[in-house]
């Protein structure tokens, strides 16, 4: 039996384009980045308070009797608390890069 050859994975272009980015021009564009990073943060975090507060109110309409009696209201109670996760996943997300472009966006002192 022949071996099998092993696929040589080709380098994308955006790869590409950051080893040849100098450590100027990175720091650029982590500090481009940034708004970008805010509007989404700012949209998950605003998604995730409305959810809680829908799911909330929602909790605080019924009895528990009547939660678990009819079906619709547990399943959308559900989907209210998988929805308020990945958006609280999402901000952890947006939280981190928002930090990542403030470390790595900021002016180096090391002088070539």
């Amino acid at each position: 039996m022949a071996a099998r050859q092993k696929r040589v994975k080709r380098k994308g272009n955006l790869e590409k384009r950051f080893e040849s980015m100098t450590p100027g021009e990175l720091e650029q564009r982590w500090r481009d980045m940034r708004p970008r990073y805010f509007r989404w943060l700012g949209l998950f975090v605003l998604l995730a308070a409305i959810v809680y507060l829908i799911n909330h109110v929602f909790l605080m309409q019924h009895t528990a009797a009547e939660l678990k009696a009819d079906s619709f209201y547990t399943t959308t109670i559900s989907i209210l608390n998988v929805a308020f996760q990945i958006s609280c996943i999402f901000c952890f997300l947006f939280t981190v890069l928002t930090g990542m472009s403030y470390i790595y966006g900021r002016a180096s002192t090391k002088t070539a």
